[in-house]
C-alpha cells in the first residue's frame, strides 16, 4: 500500500506541476482509497473515512447528467441527494477531535449541510433549476470543511 501511495502522490504532484488539477484529483483518489481499505481492514473508522464516503457520493451526484432531468432522472438525484444527506448527519454525528474549541467547525459543517438541505429539497420538489442550482453548490462548502477537519 506504501508503493501505491507513494506513487500516487509523485504522480499528482507531476499533474499539478503542469497545472492539471483535474488529473491531481483523480489520482490522489488512489491514496483515500488506500487509506480506507486499511482502515477498513483494522475496523478503524475516523472522521476523515466518513467525509470520504460522503465525498464520495458527492462525486457521483456531480458527475450526474443534469441537461435535461426527466421524471427518471428527478428520482435518480432524490435518491442520491437522500444517501447523501444520510451521510452528512453520519459526518457530523461525531465531529472530529477539538471542534468544539474550533470556532470555524460550526460555520462550514453548517455551510456543508446547508448544501445538502438545499439539494434534498430542490430534489422533492423535482425543480429542475434548483436541482441544478444545488448541484452546483455541493462542493465548495464540503472543500472549506475537508481542508480543515478532514
Amino acid at each position: 500500500i506504501a508503493k501505491v501511495m507513494t506513487t500516487a502522490i509523485a504522480k499528482a504532484s507531476e499533474a499539478v506541476a503542469v497545472g492539471n488539477l483535474p488529473a491531481s484529483h483523480e489520482t490522489l483518489e488512489a491514496v483515500r482509497e488506500a487509506f480506507s481499505s486499511l482502515h477498513a481492514r483494522n475496523g478503524i473508522e475516523t472522521f476523515s473515512d466518513r467525509m470520504n464516503a460522503y465525498h464520495a457520493k458527492m462525486e457521483q451526484i456531480l458527475g450526474l447528467d443534469l441537461s435535461t432531468l426527466d421524471t427518471a432522472g428527478k428520482q435518480a438525484v432524490l435518491e442520491h441527494a437522500a444517501v447523501l444527506a444520510y451521510l452528512a448527519q453520519d459526518v457530523l454525528a461525531a465531529p472530529p477531535a477539538g471542534a468544539d474549541a474550533d470556532a470555524d467547525y460550526a460555520a462550514l459543517s453548517g455551510a456543508m449541510q446547508a448544501s445538502v438541505d438545499a439539494l434534498l429539497i430542490a430534489a422533492r420538489a423535482g425543480d429542475e433549476a434548483a436541482i441544478k442550482a444545488a448541484v452546483g453548490g455541493l462542493k465548495v462548502p464540503y472543500s472549506k470543511f475537508f481542508l480543515k477537519f478532514g
